[in-house]
């Protein structure tokens, strides 16, 4: 099976925008009050961090946060934006 497509609203006054779950992903949060919006997914041994266009939905890779030594199950934000 391909990847999930998940609809994401990115803001308030454009549509949700389908963002890509690639498999294997444990957990996922997002944070739409970022500029522009982040994505976290939890992955096999690490955090995948992608800035998400608002406008099409592009995904452009901010960084890769390894060290865990099993999948990633829980993801969030903090208040101030930060994982």
């Amino acid at each position: 099976p391909g990847a999930a497509q998940v609809p994401v609203p990115v803001s308030e006054n454009t549509a949700p925008v389908a963002v890509n779950l690639a498999s294997p992903v444990g957990a996922a949060a997002f944070a739409p009050d970022a500029d522009p919006p982040l994505l976290a997914r939890g992955r096999l041994h690490g955090v995948e961090l992608v800035r998400i266009d608002p406008a099409t939905g592009a995904e452009t890779p901010e960084a890769l946060l390894p060290g865990h030594a099993e999948m990633v199950r829980a993801l969030t934000f903090s208040p101030d934006g930060k994982v």
